[in-house]
C-alpha cells in the first residue's frame, strides 16, 4: 500500500501504517477503488440501513417501545427519527396523493356557484365530470359563445339558416372529445334540473369563493382575458385583494394543482405540530425533568407509527372497500398514543389518561389553526 501520511478526505495526520482514518473513518488509500469494493461498500451500507427500517417499523408497532430503547444509550439501533419520520410520510403522501388526487376531487355546480370536493377514486361516476374536465368543458363552451356571437355580428348577407349548423358540425369533427364533454355537461345540467334541484343558469357566469373574498366572473372573460386585464377591468387595487383575486382564478383553473401542492406541504405542518406538541407534553411532565428532545422524538416516533399504519391502510384499501374499518384505525391510532404515555412515560394510568385526553384537545385545536395556516401559505405560494 501506498504510504500516505494525511487523509485525503479530511486531510488530518494518518499514524504510520494506518489503514483507516482516526478521524473519519475513511479507508486510507490513494482515492482509486475496485468494482468490487464499491459493490461491497454498497451492500453493506444498504443490508444495515435495511435492517434498521425494518427493525423500526416492526418495533414501532409497540407503543413506546422505540423510544424508550432509544434513549436507553441504543440510538444506532433505530434510523434517524426525523429521517425515518420524512421517509414514512413521503409513501404516506405518495399513496394519500393518488388515492384523493384530481381523480378523487369531483365538483358540485348549483346555480352560479361552483365547488370542489374530495370523493374516493373507488367510487367513480361515470355521469360526472373531474375538475380538469370541467376546466376543459368551459374553456372550449366559452369559444363556442365567441364563434357564436362572431357569427351573430356578421351582415346578414353573409349568413343564412344552414351556415351555422355546418359550422358546428365542422367543431364537432375536429374536437369529438370537446363535444363530448360538453354534451355530458349539459345532461349533468338537464339532470340537476329533473330531478328537482334549484334551476341552473346558462354557464355564461360563476361565483368562485375564496375565504372572505366572492366575486362573480363571466366564463369567457376567465379564459379569454389575462389575470392582469381582469384585475384592470374589476378595478381591484388592494394588495391583499389582488391575492386572493390571482389566486381564485388560478385554483379555479387548476383545482388538483392546488390539492397536490397542499399535499406535498403537509408533511412540515405535522413536524410543525410535533414541535409544538412536544412543549406540551414537556410542561406536562416537567416532574420528570426530561429534556424537550425526549418528548419530541417519542412524538415523532409515535407519529411515524400512525402514519405507518395509515399507509399500509391505504394500500389495503385498493384491493378491499374498508368502510367502518378507517374509523377503527383512527380510534386505534388515538389509544396506541395512550397506550405509548403510559408505557414510555411510566405514569399511572389515572394521570396518563387525564395528560391523554389534555392533549387530545389541545392537539385537535392546534392541528386545526396549523392546517388553516399552512392551507393559506400554500394558496398565496401556489
Amino acid at each position: 500500500m501506498e504510504n500516505i501520511h494525511s487523509c485525503l478526505n479530511c486531510e488530518k495526520s494518518l499514524p504510520e501504517k494506518a489503514k483507516f482514518c482516526p478521524h473519519c473513518g475513511q479507508k486510507n488509500n490513494n482515492g482509486k477503488i475496485k468494482m468490487s469494493e464499491l459493490l461491497r461498500r454498497f451492500w453493506t451500507h444498504f443490508s444495515h440501513l435495511d435492517s434498521k427500517f425494518i427493525r423500526a417499523v416492526w418495533e414501532l408497532m409497540i407503543p413506546g417501545r422505540v423510544t424508550k430503547i432509544y434513549f436507553s444509550g441504543k440510538q444506532k439501533r433505530y434510523p434517524h427519527p426525523v429521517q425515518f419520520f420524512f421517509i414514512v410520510m413521503f409513501f404516506f403522501l405518495l399513496l394519500f396523493n393518488r388515492s384523493m388526487g384530481s381523480k378523487g376531487l369531483q365538483f358540485n355546480n348549483m346555480g352560479d356557484n361552483f365547488s370542489f370536493n374530495f370523493k374516493s377514486k373507488t367510487k367513480t361516476d361515470t355521469s360526472s365530470l373531474e375538475p380538469n374536465e370541467l376546466i376543459e368543458t368551459l374553456n372550449f363552451n366559452a369559444k363556442i359563445n365567441k364563434l357564436n356571437l362572431a357569427y351573430r355580428n356578421l351582415p346578414k348577407p353573409q349568413k343564412d339558416s344552414i351556415s351555422l349548423p355546418l359550422i358546428h358540425q365542422l367543431v364537432a369533427k375536429v374536437f369529438p372529445r370537446e363535444m363530448h364533454l360538453l354534451r355530458k355537461f349539459k345532461g349533468l345540467q338537464d339532470s340537476l334540473q329533473a330531478s328537482g334541484a334549484d334551476s341552473i343558469q346558462q354557464q355564461d357566469s360563476i361565483r368562485l369563493n375564496l375565504m372572505s373574498y366572492s366575486h362573480k366572473f363571466a366564463v369567457q372573460d376567465i379564459f379569454e382575458y389575462s389575470t392582469d386585464e381582469l384585475l384592470a377591468m374589476q378595478n381591484v387595487t388592494n394588495w391583499f385583494d389582488k391575492i386572493l383575486f390571482r389566486q381564485s382564478i388560478k385554483s379555479f383553473k387548476d383545482p388538483a394543482g392546488l390539492v397536490h401542492h397542499y399535499i406535498g406541504s403537509f408533511a412540515w405542518t405535522i413536524l410543525a405540530l410535533i414541535a409544538f406538541m412536544a412543549a406540551v407534553l414537556t410542561l406536562f411532565y416537567r416532574n420528570q425533568k426530561r429534556y424537550y428532545v425526549e418528548h419530541f422524538v417519542f412524538l415523532m416516533h409515535q407519529h411515524s407509527a400512525s402514519y405507518l399504519m395509515i399507509t399500509f391502510a391505504l394500500i389495503l384499501s385498493s384491493f378491499l372497500h374498508l368502510g367502518g374499518w378507517w374509523f377503527i384505525l383512527f380510534l386505534w391510532i388515538d389509544v396506541f398514543l395512550l397506550l405509548g404515555m403510559h408505557h414510555y412515560y411510566e405514569q399511572s394510568w389515572k394521570w396518563t389518561i387525564l395528560k391523554w385526553m389534555a392533549y387530545n384537545m389541545l392537539y385537535v385545536m392546534l392541528f386545526l389553526f396549523l392546517f388553516a395556516i399552512g392551507l393559506l401559505v400554500s394558496l398565496i405560494l401556489f
